[in-house]
């Protein structure tokens, strides 16, 4: 199965702060989500996914889900946007990734893992 790396949150913002630099208008914010695990249906451990060009929309409630152009699938709790080539969804996968979020079901707790994050 092929695994997603989802990098740390400082190597994210240093990254960020880094391409901020390069970028016409300097302004980069993370996307931030729970990567989907749809062989076990349940949630990994969040963290950045990714580094989106252009300013933060800011915080938005409620879960959502994306699909990434690889087929994975991310929900995010906060996040109002994610990188342009993903999609909002609500149907299929996504939405027993937002049914597995609402029951709060993360992969670490079904392997026993101590360090579960998230």
């Amino acid at each position: 199965m092929k695994r997603r790396v989802v990098v740390t949150a400082a190597v994210a913002l240093l990254t960020g702060a880094f391409l901020g630099g390069a970028c016409d208008d300097g302004l980069v914010h993370t996307f931030i989500a729970f990567p989907y695990n749809v062989a076990q249906n349940c949630l990994e451990s969040v963290g950045v996914v990714d580094v989106v060009d252009g300013a933060d929309p800011g915080v938005c409630s409620g879960a959502r889900c994306w699909v990434a152009p690889s087929g994975d699938i991310f929900v995010s709790d906060q996040a109002c946007d994610a990188p342009l080539d993903y999609t909002e969804s609500t149907v299929g996968p996504c939405k027993q990734a937002l049914e597995v979020y609402k029951k709060r079901t993360r992969c670490a707790d079904l392997r026993g893992d101590t360090d579960a994050g998230g």
